[in-house]
C-alpha cells in the first residue's frame, strides 16, 4: 500500500513580516508624495512673471535689466524714451530680478523704477539724482 502524504497548507506570513511589508509600502508612498511635492514647489519657486517699468521726467535713459534666459544675461537698452516697460514669463530665473536706469548725459529730472513679480510690486524707487535701481528682495 502506498502512503500518500497529507496535503500541505500554504504557509502564512507571520505578523511581523506582514507589518514590515505594509510599512515598506506606506513608506514608499510617502517618499513618492514627498518627491512630487518637492518638484511642484521647486517649479513654482522658479516659475514666475517678471515685469520691469521705468518712468519719469527724464527725456532719455539707458536701462540695464536681468533677462529671462537660463544664464540671466544682463540686457542693455540705450536712448530709451519714457515710460518704458518689459516683461516675461520664466522658469529659469533663479537669481534676483533687477533693473537699473540712468539718465543720459546732460538730462535731468526724476526717474522711477518698479519691479513686479507675479503682478505684485516687490520693489520701487524714485530718484532725482539721474539714476535709479530696483532689486528684488532675497527670496
Amino acid at each position: 500500500m502506498t502512503v500518500v502524504p497529507p496535503p500541505q497548507r500554504p504557509r502564512r506570513l507571520s505578523r511581523v513580516a506582514l507589518i514590515v511589508i505594509i510599512g515598506f509600502g506606506v513608506l514608499s508612498l510617502l517618499v513618492v508624495v514627498g518627491i512630487v511635492g518637492l518638484l511642484v514647489w521647486l517649479n513654482h519657486r522658479f516659475e514666475r512673471n517678471v515685469a520691469y517699468e521705468v518712468s519719469g521726467t527724464v527725456q532719455s535713459v539707458t536701462i540695464n535689466y536681468r533677462s529671462d534666459d537660463q544664464d540671466q544675461t544682463e540686457r542693455r537698452v540705450e536712448n530709451v524714451s519714457l515710460p518704458w516697460a518689459a516683461g516675461f514669463h520664466t522658469k529659469f530665473m533663479t537669481a534676483n530680478a533687477r533693473v537699473i536706469a540712468a539718465a543720459n548725459a546732460g538730462d535731468q529730472g526724476t526717474l522711477t523704477c518698479t519691479l513686479k513679480i507675479d503682478g505684485q510690486v516687490v520693489a520701487t524707487q524714485t530718484s532725482k539724482d539721474g539714476a535709479v535701481v530696483c532689486v528684488e528682495p532675497d527670496r
